[in-house]
């Protein structure tokens, strides 16, 4: 039994029964569970580790979550600390397929692409008018329903916050590779409330999902030292996109 699979078949805070563990990564575990008394099914997401520093960045994101409260942003329920200190994060269940998993399927239908980018933009503004940035926006991170494409944004662990200081060394790179914006890549000072680093975040989901060749990320990870590469891959892919649309490519964006 590891370690994420031994909290199966327990009881958190005399409150959440943890029926299944959904996935595990070296940082924190997703389990399917439901309230002991109410029966309402919860997702419960608790840390691998009890260390204070991972702690105070996983109370800013559930903080950044329950603050913001818009059709496409998961909804965080409740927060609290195992009895080793480990915390955990109660949100609503996200049962269906992320973005991540329908584009290792192949291109989308232009006009499901659109649909799914047009409510991508809508939370990530309802983000932006909050006052934080995503700096995050991948689509693992974005989950949709089960049945018609109800977008969720989750994955808030590097969002950063106008009110907050900094949790990251000055100068850190901050984002995945697959996905870094051509200043990011370059290692360029950045504002770390820059909102253009979501539109392109988005924009790269966008070409991702109507471009069946390759995700665009996967392309070019190799070279993301590289912003001009990554910059012309991008432009390549939307022309080609663009082609078989019949029109130019729009990234949705607000």
């Amino acid at each position: 039994v590891t370690f994420a699979e031994a909290l199966v078949g327990t009881l958190i805070d005399d409150r959440y029964c943890v029926d299944r563990l959904v996935s595990a990564d070296a940082n924190r575990a997703t389990y399917l569970g439901r309230h002991r008394h109410l029966g309402e099914p919860v997702w419960l997401k608790v840390l691998c580790s009890p260390d204070p520093a991972q702690h105070q960045r996983f109370l800013r994101e559930a903080r950044i979550l329950y603050s913001i409260r818009h059709p496409h942003i998961a909804e965080v329920r409740d927060f609290g600390q195992l009895a080793d200190q480990r915390g955990y994060l109660v949100m609503e269940p996200l049962p269906g397929p992320t973005l991540a998993t329908l584009l290792n399927q192949g291109a989308l239908p232009p006009a499901r692409a659109c649909r799914i980018a047009a409510q991508v933009a809508e939370g990530c503004h309802a983000v932006h008018q909050r006052g934080v940035v995503h700096r995050g926006l991948r689509p693992e991170c974005i989950a949709l329903s089960a049945h018609g494409d109800r977008v969720k944004l989750d994955g808030f662990a590097l969002a950063a916050v106008a009110s907050d200081e900094a949790l990251t060394t000055d100068g850190a790179l901050i984002g995945h590779p697959e996905y870094l914006s051509p200043e990011q890549a370059r290692g360029q000072q950045e504002d770390r409330l820059d909102q253009g680093k979501d539109a392109f975040h988005q924009g790269t989901h966008n070409a991702d999902g109507m471009d069946s060749s390759q995700r665009i990320g996967q392309r070019i990870s190799s070279t993301s030292a590289s912003g001009q590469h990554r910059t012309k891959r991008i432009a390549q892919s939307r022309k080609t996109t663009s082609a078989r649309m019949g029109g130019p490519f729009v990234c949705i964006a607000t």
